[in-house]
């Protein structure tokens, strides 16, 4: 540690604030290029598939939870419900009730 503190007061007399400053920020450069080249190459050696399609009954669960919290808005309101929610919440309900992951 000594050693490079007296490499850098001797660095900046020699070559001033500014040689003293583009010199560490090419010897950062090199470490992050370095540290990123690492990361690329683990990156690239891993073997996980890419990311895939959610699935239905995640997608239906969270259409439903849509549905019924602006039923519950519009109920709040003293709003009619549409019948195209009421339907589409059954029929959501329904399916969820039948797979394996649902409700």
């Amino acid at each position: 540690m000594a050693t490079l503190i007296i490499s850098l007061i001797i660095m900046h007399r020699v070559f001033g604030l500014k040689g003293l400053l583009i010199y560490e920020l090419s010897v950062l450069e090199d470490f992050m290029k370095t540290r990123i080249d690492s990361f690329l190459e683990v990156f690239r050696k891993s073997k996980k598939p890419p990311l895939g399609v959610k699935p239905e009954w995640i997608a239906k669960e969270h259409r439903l939870q849509e549905i019924e919290a602006a039923i519950f808005r519009y109920q709040c309101q003293g709003e009619d419900i549409p019948e195209d929610w009421k339907r589409e919440a059954q029929e959501i309900d329904d399916f969820l009730k039948n797979s394996i992951h649902g409700r």
